[in-house]
């Protein structure tokens, strides 16, 4: 088959959510008595990617990061808003 140039195939659109953290969402999405700790990898289970907002206000801890990265599979997209001081602050 031949591939004509901006041709979409072999590309996916991605469905995800800004943020997966938020106390309203237990019930409608995630189960009740799910620890806090363990909604990340549920949300995976559920979606493929993820805005992260927190990178807005601050620089993550590498720990952190790393245990997103550990709660998801190796294809999961992390969108990661650029900090305030990037695009907001001006000097």
């Amino acid at each position: 088959m031949v591939q004509s140039e901006g041709s979409a195939e072999g590309h996916m659109i991605r469905i995800g959510t800004s943020g997966f953290s938020y106390d309203d969402w237990v019930g409608p999405f995630y189960p009740e008595g799910l620890p806090a700790r363990a909604q990340l990898a549920f949300y995976a289970r559920e979606f493929s990617t993820v805005e992260i907002n927190t990178t807005y206000y601050r620089v993550p801890d590498v720990r952190l990061v790393q245990g997103w990265a550990e709660k998801t599979p190796a294809d999961f997209l992390f969108a990661v808003k650029a900090h305030q001081g990037l695009t907001h602050e001006r000097e």
